[in-house]
């Protein structure tokens, strides 16, 4: 019976854990910015490891075969040769940043399970409390590299804006709208991560038009949920001090 009552509780451990990751996750629905959604952009722009020629590749996706084009990074009318290879059509044109790992600094974390609901804030603490980084200078994105009995391994991944801003910057005076900012010396050896995303995770797509009304509307559904659990719970702790009682009095009338 004991044993029974344990496993009611673990479970019940896990799925208030899984209702405060889904808690978390939905509260930066509401109100979020509705940012593109991570498909293959028309554009693709590489940036090398810091030390090299600053030689900048942009590949243009936009028809087969692709056109590759190297650009030198200092030049002044950087923007407007990039705005030149976009082109005067009224369609949006969006690019996917790729990052050097060697401009990043890439750090492994054992952490337990407990902090994936609050991972971004988690992080952004022991960056400042470990590193020489501050959170308000930094892109960062992380994902989970694996888990065992003792917790999670997450790779933390951080990029200065001082390195990425002036980029994001003359990709916006030449009408590009950046969608992704990854991380890799290629595109299928790319992480999993999206540093525009400040850590924060993608909001589906279905979700992005969610309204202050919606999202009150799933809070409360979350209560009621949360409410009917708790009355579940209470219901079987019930029931089966009830029985054990019942037991208990069986034994000492036989």
């Amino acid at each position: 019976m004991s044993g029974y009552v344990a496993g009611l509780a673990e479970a019940g451990q896990r799925i208030e854990a899984a209702l405060a990751w889904w808690a978390a996750e939905l509260g930066g629905v509401v109100g979020a910015e509705s940012r593109p959604a991570p498909a293959r952009s028309d554009l693709a722009f590489y940036l090398g490891p810091p030390g090299a020629d600053q030689a900048l590749v942009l590949v243009d996706r936009r028809a087969e075969p692709p056109r590759r084009y190297t650009l030198a990074a200092e030049i002044d009318d950087l923007p407007e040769r990039l705005a030149a290879i976009r082109g005067t059509g009224r369609k949006a044109v969006s690019v996917s940043v790729l990052v050097d790992p060697a401009a990043c600094f890439l750090r492994s974390l054992h952490l337990p399970a407990a902090a994936l609901p609050r991972m971004r804030e988690v992080l952004a603490q022991e960056l400042e409390a470990a590193t020489p980084f501050r959170v308000a200078g930094v892109h960062a994105d992380w994902f989970v590299e694996g888990e065992d009995e003792t917790g999670l391994r997450v790779r933390h991944v951080v990029l200065k804006r001082a390195r990425l801003d002036p980029v994001l910057a003359v990709l916006a005076r030449a009408g590009l709208q950046v969608a992704t900012v990854g991380v890799g010396t290629s595109e299928d050896r790319a992480l999993p991560v999206d540093l525009l995303s400040g850590g924060g995770r993608p909001i589906p797509r279905m979700l992005r038009g969610v309204t202050w009304g919606d999202g009150a509307a799933l809070a409360l559904s979350g209560l009621l949920a949360l409410a009917a659990f708790g009355l579940l719970r209470t219901h079987q702790e019930a029931t089966l001090g009830a029985l054990e009682t019942a037991t208990v009095d069986a034994r000492r009338a036989a």
